[in-house]
């Protein structure tokens, strides 16, 4: 999945002007079981509370892929998701459970929102089913990643990735619009030590 070139193509599209690059803030299997409650409402971007006080027009912090394992449904705890709240004034805003609607997906489907999207995961009231998804956060490459995936993913694994694979895991430094570069090692790339 890290390397679909449709979610290539939407971060490229999101944070190349912006910031030049960018790379994965975390990813995530999410089961959610039977009698599970629901996810509070939040945005991916209040963990960087900067772009939350500058409001909808500013670049975006974060993008996240959710990908259906299982099936999502309302039932078994699909994604809530309140549309058009990256516009809202007040993205401090959690808005209403009413206003979300469930993000229904069939297996190997994909639902894409900006760090912006108020979202949660949906209560499971069924009382057999586990709705599984994986949860793929990206970010402009000038902000640190709540994961440190070089603490996570062996060397060795990391080594047979491709380059854009491992620039997205921290395995390679960051090049960022105007700038000499971050996420290095006595000011050289740590691709050079590492890979």
């Amino acid at each position: 999945m890290l390397e679909h070139p449709l979610i290539h193509a939407c971060c490229e599209d999101i944070y190349l002007a912006d910031a030049g690059g960018y790379w994965m803030n975390s990813a995530q299997v999410i089961d959610i079981g039977p009698g599970s409650v629901a996810q509070p409402l939040h945005r991916d971007q209040w963990q960087f509370p900067i772009f939350t006080h500058a409001g909808p027009d500013a670049p975006e912090a974060s993008c996240n892929f959710i990908v259906a394992m299982s099936e999502f449904r309302a039932e078994n705890g699909a994604t809530r998701v309140i549309p058009g709240s990256h516009k809202w004034a007040d993205l401090n805003a959690e808005g209403r459970e009413e206003d979300a609607v469930a993000a229904e997906m069939e297996v190997g489907d994909a639902c894409f929102i900006s760090g912006k999207v108020v979202h949660g995961g949906g209560a499971n009231v069924t009382e057999g089913e586990t709705r599984r998804g994986v949860a793929m956060v990206f970010q402009c490459s000038y902000l640190t990643p709540e994961e440190a995936y070089p603490f996570n993913v062996d060397k060795e694994i990391a080594k047979g990735m491709s380059e854009r694979g491992q620039r997205m895991i921290g395995y390679r430094s960051q090049f960022l619009k105007d700038s000499p570069g971050v996420w290095k090692r006595d000011y050289g790339a740590v691709d050079e030590v590492y890979c």
